[in-house]
């Protein structure tokens, strides 16, 4: 199963895959290369980061649940598509 076939959420956005699991125009090339990577490969190169943020001790704590401990900063191995019309948009 390919990524773009894998089960979605309904509802928000997905910047790599319209409307019945075609591209994005500005996404057909990293969408390439991640069916080349591949679902394992992906999660592998995740893991990494994760353990790596986690070790690098970039963390936040959030103080209102009660148990005061650091989480790993999220990050996310896949680029985000940026298309031009946004970038210019986003300098606004």
């Amino acid at each position: 199963m390919s990524i773009a076939e894998s089960p979605r959420l309904t509802a928000g956005w997905d910047e790599l895959i319209g409307p019945g699991g075609v591209p994005r125009p500005a996404a057909p090339a990293l969408m390439e290369q991640i069916a080349v990577l591949g679902a394992e490969e992906l999660q592998r190169r995740q893991n990494l980061a994760d353990l790596d943020v986690l070790t690098r001790g970039i963390t936040f704590t959030v103080y209102a649940d009660g148990r005061g401990i650091g989480r790993a900063r999220p990050f996310d191995v896949v680029q985000r598509v940026i298309v031009r019309q946004a970038k210019h948009l986003a300098r606004r």
